[in-house]
């Protein structure tokens, strides 16, 4: 058995070496928010999404006609934002005045997701991935505005993250899908992706709270055909 399986291992290691690889980036938007557990919701402010940047350098190594592992590393802003808002009366008129805190995390993350190629058309395909991923926070910080009429930024606070209290890696899942379409020798494609995050950012025996990162991030990007090698598998199985 244990033969068996060294050999569908090797088989299988030689086939992606083997495999056509592209190599390649991509650049977009990430939409987070945050799932707050632990806290009635009556005592939470208003909780809003916050948008960032997203950029990545990734693989496409190709396993058959229809499926290929696509490795990525890239760097991800994410975050939340809290409101609070109540109206002062104003020779008659109601106008709102409003508190905001914008909490915003810059990750760096590796994933590793397997893909499926389908529909052909026109040269366009389409795709399907899921993986996991995991993340590592290296900065944080809050950003403080009050609005009245307009939005006035009043304080920065940086997060120590060094702190106990804050769990810096973030163990998660990837599922997207996206359209593609072959571009001289590489491939310029579009996808958009769900990101669940399964670990808590704060770590605090005695308050039972729980934040977890919830993601869509939509990119493009670009894929260039890196090398085909070719070790002569057929004839080593």
């Amino acid at each position: 058995m244990k033969r068996i399986l060294f050999v569908l291992l090797t088989a299988f290691t030689l086939q992606l070496v083997n495999a056509q690889t592209h190599i390649g980036f991509t650049m977009g938007a990430n939409t987070n928010n945050a799932a707050i557990s632990g806290i009635s919701p009556s005592f939470l402010p208003e909780l809003n999404p916050y948008t960032g940047f997203a950029a990545s350098i990734q693989a496409s190594l190709n396993i058959d006609r229809h499926f290929s592992f696509r490795p990525s590393l890239g760097y991800t802003e994410k975050g939340f934002i809290m409101k609070e808002t109540t109206t002062t009366d104003i020779i008659g008129i109601d106008l709102p005045i409003g508190l905001q805190a914008n909490t915003r995390m810059n990750y760096v993350d590796l994933a590793a997701a397997l893909q499926y190629d389908y529909a052909k058309s026109g040269g366009f395909h389409g795709y399907v991935y899921a993986g996991p991923s995991l993340a590592y926070a290296t900065s944080a910080h809050v950003q403080t505005k009050t609005n009245f009429i307009i939005d006035v930024n009043v304080k920065r606070f940086d997060i120590d993250l060094s702190d106990d209290m804050y769990n810096r890696m973030e163990l998660g899942a990837v599922i997207g899908t996206g359209i593609g379409t072959t571009l001289g020798k590489g491939e310029l494609f579009a996808d958009i992706s769900y990101r669940h995050g399964f670990t808590d950012q704060i770590n605090d025996p005695i308050l039972d709270i729980g934040i977890k990162n919830r993601s869509v991030q939509f990119g493009i990007g670009m894929l260039l055909k890196f090398r085909n090698y070719d070790l002569g598998v057929r004839n080593l199985i």
